[in-house]
Formats: structure tokens, C-alpha cells, sequence
């Protein structure tokens, strides 16, 4: 999640007051057109706008232990289950299995690969939370597991639900799972570690440790792993600079790589335009596959504008920065490759070879959200109405618009946590931003832009 403050109550937050000595805007109301004029329009169709089909990954998911994010979304809650009959139960009474919590079969239909959303990946653990979790409370025994203080959301993590439970949750659903590294309070070791529980195949520690707590010898094979989550951002748990970061990020990058080399490694950006951005890619092109940036268009952001008031338009225009930031993150990963191709001034360090190796934006984090509405305290329960939806619209359009830089989009988050998706013990509530996510999801996709050209009749 996005920089916030987790530590505000539930409608705490104020919009400030614009005085008249105050340099902000306020846009007069007559801008607003009674009506709007028409205009015969001649529609050209020519080539395709784009030579790659726009991807499925456009459409993937996210859970954190955030909330109800998990206990209550994902799984049940033991402190309001949910009857029997809505469940699909896991404990079946082994070892392996006791004490873990049944999965709640109506979200299960809803964001599943052959479900409603049609989700092809699901990424997990996090968000800020990951920068404080350690994977190994979160396997063995349930009943041996520690608790946890959490530091992202100031809450207390039984990690009754772990990495194996997570993987068992995606095969069942027949989504891919995107693994991220806690690279805040976590070690250079216990990342490896992590790697070979999940795709060890020989005879060694994790590996036989995975095997013992699965009982099952095929390694969970995680291709996906991201490097850490908004490290330049003060709100997260071990923020770093730049330069730390991309020093950091390159010697786990050589690790991982030789415990598994068929791993997709993703690095940590920030909004895709910045200046940390680009010391990220030039440290790291080459290294990753995928560059993250996150986004919230919200209207907590008010706080900060320069323009007060409009806030209709803002909540359904606000993705056109995310579009911006696409593209000169675009700029930036290609800025990367030519002067990693051609430095003259590190003879050493020239590698003409990372020009043709791809290297996507991975937008594992967006969405329309109201810091005001859903603070963390609340655990970013927002209620959407029919401007939110609109945003969510245009954000989707952003999406495949851009679909030749984004190879992965995550909406955060799938259920319960500023979703479309919000369930009570009893059952589940469709928002109205999924009816927007559901129709893009199942129609735009695997096919081709065309190249729609709008002009006057003359």
C-alpha cells in the first residue's frame, strides 16, 4: 500500500480550508457547461494501434494482511466465522492441516483463474506488511506458530495463514502466486531461504523441510518474486535510499538467481516517475524482469492540490497521471538500456545485450482510494459509489492503452480492502467498481488495439 498514516482514526482526516491569502486555486463554478454541444464524428479504422495481444495480466489480484484483507476475505475469521456451508474446509484433521481455516467458497468463485474476475495471478504477502514478515512463522504446525506485533497496521498477525496455506490457495484457484521479499526487516539469508523452501528439489534443509510440512515432494515453484515493497517510502519499515536499495537489490537479485535461474525477479519503484525510479533502473537493468511503480488515484490527495474543490473530476480523471507515469517510466527503462549499451565512461561496464532483453512495468498496486473514507485504522474499508466506478473506468482504459509496457497489473486489493469485493460472516457484496472490473477482464483481452483515429466530418 501507498504511503498513509496508519496511526489515523476512522474520520480523523479533514481537508483543509482555502483562506484568500492562500495561493491554491479555486475554479469557478461556471466552467461546468449546461450543456454540452455535438459534433458528427467520421470513425477511421486503420492498422492495429499495437502488435502484441493485450495480456490477461492486466486483470491480476492482491491480498495483505491488512484488515479483513485475509481472516474475513480470503479465509474465515475466527473472531466472526462463518457457517459451515459457505467454507471449504482444510483441516482434515493431520498434522500437516490442523487448525487451519476453511476458505470462503463465495470469493473463491468470484476472483478465481476459471471465476467471475478470471485472475491470473495473485500476489501476497504484501504491501507494507511484508516489510516485517518473516516466513518462517508462517509455516509448521499452526498450533507452533508465533504472533506477531505488525508493524505496518499496528495490529497483532497470528500467521495462521502462511506461505504453504497461500500456495494451496492459488493452485486451487489456478492462479500463478507473486511472492514479495521482505527486504526491510528480512536478511539476505532468509530471502534464499524462502526461495529454496518454495523450489528446492534437491535433498537439502528447506527443501525436506517443505516436503515435511506438505507432504508432498513437487516444490510449490514460484516463478514470480518481487524485491521488496515502497523501500523509498518513510511509511516502510526500513526505507532506503536509492542507492541502497539498488546495492541491496542487485546482491539478492545474483543469490536468488543461483538457488533457482528460472525465476521472474521484480525491482521496487516507486510511482514511475521519479528520480528514484530512475537510479533503480540504471542500477538494476538487466538484472530484473519487471519494474514495480504503484498508484492510488484518491480524493484524500485534495489535501495537497493546489485547485480546491472539484472533486468529480478529479476522482475520474486522476488515472491520466498514472498514464504519465507509464510512459516516462517507459522512458526511463529504455534510458537504462542505451546507456548501459553504450556508457562511455565505464568501458567495464558496457552490455549491449540488455537492449533486447524485455523489461516491463509490473503495476502491482492501483486502484481508486479515499484516504479520508477508509484509513488504515479502519482497515481501508471503502465504500465506492458511481464516481469511484468511473475512475476504476478510466484506470482500466490506462491499463490497455499501455498494455505493451504493463506486463502485470495488480488492483489492490482483491477483497474486503478497498475491493469491489466486501463480505460480512454471511455472505458477499459486489461494489460497484467490479462491474467494471469484470466486464474488461473477460472481454479486453487477447486480442489487439486498433488504431481508432476520431475526425470532424468535413
Amino acid at each position: 500500500m501507498a504511503g498513509i498514516n496508519p496511526y489515523a482514526g476512522a474520520g480523523t482526516a479533514t481537508v483543509p480550508q482555502v483562506d484568500a491569502t492562500s495561493t491554491a486555486q479555486v475554479l469557478p463554478k461556471t466552467l461546468h457547461p449546461k450543456i454540452l454541444s455535438s459534433i458528427s464524428l467520421t470513425l477511421n479504422p486503420r492498422l492495429y494501434a499495437t502488435q502484441e495481444v493485450v495480456s490477461d495480466k492486466l486483470y491480476s489480484g492482491f491480498i495483505e494482511h491488512l484488515g479483513r484483507g485475509i481472516y474475513g476475505g480470503i479465509v474465515d475469521n475466527p473472531a466472526a466465522p462463518s457457517p459451515a456451508e459457505l467454507l471449504e474446509a482444510q483441516d482434515d484433521g493431520s498434522k500437516g492441516t490442523k487448525g487451519r481455516l476453511g476458505w470462503r467458497k463465495d470469493v473463491m468463485k468470484i476472483i478465481a483463474r476459471d471465476g467471475e474476475l478470471e485472475t491470473p495471478i495473485l500476489r501476497w504477502p504484501g504491501g507494507n506488511f511484508v516489510s516485517n514478515y518473516h516466513w518462517q512463522d508462517g509455516i509448521g504446525p499452526i498450533s507452533e506458530r508465533p504472533k506477531r506485533i505488525e508493524l505496518a497496521w499496528l495490529s497483532t498477525e497470528s500467521n495462521i495463514f502462511g506461505t504453504d496455506e497461500f500456495i494451496d490457495y492459488a493452485r486451487a484457484l489456478g492462479v500463478e502466486p507473486y511472492l514479495c521479499l521482505n527486504m526491510g526487516t528480512g536478511t539476505y539469508e532468509e530471502a534464499l531461504s524462502w526461495l529454496e523452501y518454495c523450489n528446492g528439489t534437491g535433498d537439502t534443509y528447506w527443501a525436506n523441510l517443505r516436503r515435511k510440512n506438505t507432504g508432498r515432494d513437487e516444490p510449490h515453484n514460484v516463478k514470480l518474486w518481487g524485491l521488496g515493497n515502497e523501500i523509498h517510502g518513510p511509511w516502510q519499515v526500513g526505507h532506503l535510499s536509492a542507492t541502497d536499495y539498488t546495492k541491496k537489490a542487485a546482491r539478492w537479485a545474483h543469490g536468488l538467481r543461483l538457488v533457482d535461474p528460472s525465476i521472474k525477479l521484480v525491482s521496487c519503484g516507486n510511482q514511475g516517475n521519479s528520480d528514484w525510479d530512475r537510479e533503480v533502473l540504471q542500477g538494476l537493468i538487466g538484472i530484473v524482469d519487471y519494474h514495480s511503480i504503484h498508484f492510488y488515484s484518491m480524493l484524500g490527495h485534495e489535501r495537497f492540490s493546489t485547485v480546491q474543490g472539484h472533486d468529480y473530476e478529479k476522482n475520474v480523471f486522476g488515472p491520466a497521471a498514472a498514464e504519465r507515469g507509464i510512459e516516462i517510466c517507459q522512458s526511463l527503462i529504455d534510458l537504462a538500456k542505451i546507456e548501459r549499451a553504450s556508457n562511455t565512461y565505464d568501458w567495464n561496464n558496457r552490455d549491449a545485450s540488455v537492449v533486447s532483453r524485455p523489461v516491463k512495468i509490473c503495476y502491482d498496486e492501483w486502484n481508486v482510494w479515499d484516504e479520508v473514507k477508509a484509513p488504515g485504522s479502519a482497515g481501508l474499508e471503502q465504500a465506492y459509489d458511481y464516481t469511484d466506478a468511473l475512475g476504476v473506468c478510466a484506470w482500466l482504459n490506462v491499463l490497455v492503452r499501455k498494455h505493451e509496457q504493463v506486463g502485470i497489473a495488480c488492483i489492490a486489493q482483491s477483497v474486503n480492502v478497498i475491493s469491489p469485493l466486501m463480505t460480512s460472516p454471511n455472505g458477499l457484496l459486489f461494489q460497484i467498481t467490479y462491474y467494471p472490473l469484470r466486464l474488461f477482464a473477460k472481454y479486453m483481452k487477447n486480442g489487439r488495439l486498433l488504431n481508432l483515429g476520431f475526425s470532424p466530418e468535413l
